[in-house]
């Protein structure tokens, strides 16, 4: 069954049986049919992943709702339910700390950046900002290092930044499904955990990280090698008074 028979045949049964507003059920199932696409599996696979259209359909039906809630027991919905409280500690922990991350690597790309313009055009900042000392040769080439971290790890940080609102998502998701199939109620798809960005998004993400890396390492690699040279010492840092 393709994505559209699929859909259609869903649309029928929904409107058949009166479900309440059907346009916001089939909006989910479309999002999956999408979030499956992208993660290489094909409209025939998802679909008989997802079942019969018209059991489906039923779940959500009023009166099939009502009975199904009446038939789960309090103690099965009691035990769910005391599982995911102790599930929500760990994963709201682990959220937490995710988050933070997110936080420590923006902070990591505005400082490099910032740096990075202070090498490149020098600018009295004292007592704000105080750089070490050193010829501007190598300062441009340290300049151009930092700027290049600076890229990496901003396109790194939206990265992270989507996967921690998708894995948001997919836990809220998992979260409403385990509490509605414990009180009977209808479960709607998952939602995956890495975040679906389109082939062309993709490859220019892609493109940024290689090229960023490249550069970083190029850099840096160059500046070091110029500095032992002008400096005339391999531990350049000691002859230019760095740590005094």
């Amino acid at each position: 069954m393709t994505r559209t028979e699929f859909m259609d045949k869903l649309e029928r049964e929904l409107r058949s049986r009166k479900v309440p507003e059907p346009e916001d059920i089939l909006a989910e199932y479309r999002r999956h049919f999408e979030y499956k696409l992208a993660d290489g599996y094909s409209e025939e696979e998802t679909a008989a992943r997802l079942g019969d259209p018209a059991e489906l359909a039923a779940q959500f039906e009023p009166g099939e709702a009502q009975e199904a809630r009446g038939a789960g027991s309090f103690g099965r919905s009691l035990l769910t339910w005391t599982g995911l409280v102790f599930a929500d500690i760990f994963v709201l922990s682990f959220f937490i700390m995710f988050a933070s991350w997110v936080l420590v690597v923006a902070c990591a790309a505005l400082s490099s950046g910032l740096v990075g313009l202070c090498l490149l055009v020098p600018f009295d900042m004292q007592p704000y900002v105080q750089l070490p000392e050193m010829p501007y040769q190598c300062a441009v080439l340290y300049a151009l290092a930092l700027l290049a971290l600076a890229v990496l790890a901003a396109a790194g940080c939206g990265y992270f930044a989507r996967l921690l609102a998708q894995m948001w998502r997919s836990y809220f998701r998992f979260h409403r499904n385990a509490a509605a199939a414990a009180a009977g109620g209808p479960v709607l798809p998952s939602v995956p955990v890495w975040p679906q960005l389109g082939p062309k998004r993709r490859r220019r993400l892609r493109r940024v990280l290689i090229v960023s890396l490249a550069a970083l390492v190029v850099f840096a690699a160059a500046a070091m090698v110029t500095s032992m040279l002008t400096a005339g010492a391999v531990e350049y840092w000691h002859t230019w008074d760095w740590f005094v």
